[in-house]
């Protein structure tokens, strides 16, 4: 997706005229990122408005003794489809996980009481 049409994806942002779309795309820069490189953190001086043109960005919290927690966006069939394979296995994952005392599951929203420790079962540091 272009710049200026992500730019007109944006709520507040979609009744604008060119001009001001002009001007937010002139004083405006593309950051790339690294998967798992921060955007901001809570409390963070505001460095401007994000558009997202590729990708996801995941916000979480995580609190002093490193627990964190976030809201699946979406269903467990949909998480299948991006990893390619089946929502059973999704679900069934999850409940291995809840099961081990890795996550805590309420609804759509997921704690990680140790993102560390996660992160070491998923292999991330590696």
């Amino acid at each position: 997706m272009e710049p200026s049409e992500a730019l007109r994806q944006v709520l507040f942002l979609k009744t604008a005229d060119e001009e001001a779309i002009s001007e937010l795309m002139a004083s405006g820069q593309a950051l790339r990122l690294a998967k798992g490189e921060a955007l901001f953190a809570e409390f963070g001086r505001c460095r401007g408005l994000f558009v997202v043109l590729t990708g996801a960005i995941k916000v979480y919290k995580v609190d002093s003794r490193g627990r964190a927690t976030f809201r699946l966006e979406e269903t467990n069939e949909a998480i299948g489809g991006h990893l390619g394979t089946v929502r059973e296995v999704v679900s069934r994952t999850l409940r291995t996980l809840k099961e081990a005392k890795v996550v805590g599951l309420r609804g759509r929203w997921v704690d990680v009481p140790d993102v560390e420790e996660l992160k070491r079962i998923a292999g991330a540091d590696q």
